[in-house]
């Protein structure tokens, strides 16, 4: 790392890359003119002396990615400007943070979800950290969590996970939960790994640990 994590500058190569050109490792990317209905979520780091970033569990009733790990987030509506006006709407409605705690810093391209059929842009911003957040609608969001930095690149939380299907990708685990593990996997899973290279802070890891996705996180047909 160039900086220490939370020391003055620690953000320089995250911006950087943020603001140059369409990122061609982008995992998932779509093609042009997909046509498909864009969203957008928020990659929501705290400037603080221990950065983190800030992760929703979905509701286990929802339709779909029921009790997935995820960024604040959802679908563009007709009244959103654009996708960091969505991505702020849907963080405000979905965690409380109101959108001017956040200091949007750029975005990533768009990337489909198959599993949806979205196009979905992640916006990368900052806040201060210190505001209340928590999970505003139940039948959206069980739990809101927070992992630092350090502990997304800690080699002891990586993982790949793998699916019956043949699937594998990066993951992170951690032992919080009382149901179980919690593990960032799929989509979100493939964004967190490509914002630490982009901030500069990957370290090496084991990606030859893989294990099973637990079958809670898994939708019938997988």
């Amino acid at each position: 790392m160039a900086e220490p994590l939370g020391a003055p500058g620690w953000l320089d190569g995250l911006l950087g890359r943020l603001a140059g050109p369409r990122d061609p490792a982008m995992p998932n990317r779509p093609a042009s003119g997909s046509g498909r209905r864009a969203a957008a979520v928020l990659a929501l780091l705290a400037d603080t002396p221990r950065p983190d970033l800030t992760f929703i569990e979905r509701a286990a009733t929802l339709r779909q990615h029921a009790g997935q790990m995820a960024f604040p987030g959802g679908g563009v509506d007709p009244g959103d400007a654009d996708e960091v006006a969505a991505a702020l709407r849907e963080t405000h409605e979905e965690i409380g943070l109101p959108p001017e705690a956040v200091t949007v810093l750029g975005r990533l391209p768009a990337a489909r979800v198959a599993a949806s059929g979205f196009d979905v842009v992640t916006v990368v911003g900052t806040w201060s950290g210190s505001e209340p957040i928590g999970a505003v609608d139940a039948r959206e969001v069980s739990s809101v969590h927070r992992f630092g930095i350090d502990q997304l690149t800690s080699p002891e939380h990586r993982r790949t996970v793998r699916l019956p299907t043949g699937y594998e990708g990066p993951a992170f685990v951690f032992d919080e939960a009382d149901g179980g593990p919690i593990v960032v996997w799929g989509f979100t899973g493939h964004l967190v790994d490509r914002l630490l290279t982009l901030g500069g802070w990957q370290r090496p890891w084991d990606t030859g640990h893989v294990v099973e996705i637990p079958p809670r996180f898994l939708r019938p047909g997988l």
